[in-house]
């Protein structure tokens, strides 16, 4: 009796055995499947630093990206420019540091053909500020520009043959020519 009952208990615990395998088995592919989908490799996110592609405009040598030129006719004559350049460096756009922004806004009659514009240091028409996210507003001093103004009814386009700046960073220099579209 004793052995059929040990032949019982070794049966038993060998269909057990047999039962319960599936489900030591799920543990070990539950780990496989978190391994695999954890591990997966995307492309890493690559920012775009926006450029409304309307010109170019250097900043120290340095291209930068343009976000904004607009021309907006006050009263009769009187235009007002308003440009916006993003002034972080390669390695701040790779990094997507927070944007810095130069902006430039200018006051001054346009004649519908060609205009030309010199600027010093007195001269209010041109004002520059650098924007920096997310609130800080640092102004820079115009010390002299050299402009020049072509257009017709849908664009302006302003020659930039230098305009040199003085702020926080220390002195900037501009050129470049950007097309300006015309706001009604």
């Amino acid at each position: 009796m004793a052995r059929v009952i040990e032949a019982l208990e070794a049966t038993c615990a060998c269909y057990l055995w047999c039962m319960t395998r599936p489900l030591r088995l799920l543990p070990c592919l539950a780990i496989l499947s978190a391994l695999a989908v954890g591990c997966t490799k995307y492309d890493p996110f690559i920012g775009y630093a926006y450029d409304c592609e309307c010109g170019n405009l250097e900043l120290n040598g340095r291209e930068t990206g343009l976000r904004l030129a607009e021309a907006e006719l006050l009263e009769d004559g009187l235009w007002r420019y308003h440009i916006v350049t993003d002034v972080r460096d390669e390695q701040e756009l790779e990094d997507r540091a927070d944007p810095r922004d130069l902006s430039l806004t200018l006051t001054t009659e346009f004649n519908g053909s060609f205009t030309s514009v010199v600027i010093d240091a007195q001269d209010t028409l041109l004002q520059a500020q650098q924007v920096d996210a997310p609130n800080a507003i640092i102004p820079w001093t115009v010390v002299s520009a050299n402009l020049q103004l072509e257009g017709d009814t849908g664009s302006h386009t302003m020659r930039i043959n230098s305009i040199v700046l003085e702020g926080a960073p220390g002195e900037a220099a501009l050129t470049g020519i950007v097309t300006l579209s015309v706001n009604d």
